[in-house]
């Protein structure tokens, strides 16, 4: 159904222009980016072998598609 409530939510917070826009300026998600440069350099750090780096970065990412799942559930 064209201008239902979820399209315009989607429309207007998927948009790449008005994302790029306001993650510069939101403290949380700066802070968020400085601790996870943190991490990735602390990671670095290790010399972990391939396989060790792969395994963490394949449950990092299954683990982070839970946030955008649950905020499909909202709508």
């Amino acid at each position: 159904m064209e201008g239902n409530l979820n399209n315009t939510a989607v429309d207007k917070y998927a948009d790449e222009k008005t994302m790029s826009g306001l993650a510069p300026n939101d403290a949380r998600y700066q802070e968020s980016k400085r601790k996870s440069g943190e991490y990735s350099d602390k990671l670095d750090e290790l010399h972990l072998p391939r396989e060790t780096r792969l395994l963490i970065d394949r449950y990092i990412n299954e683990h982070n598609t839970n946030g955008p799942r649950y905020g499909e559930f909202a709508y």
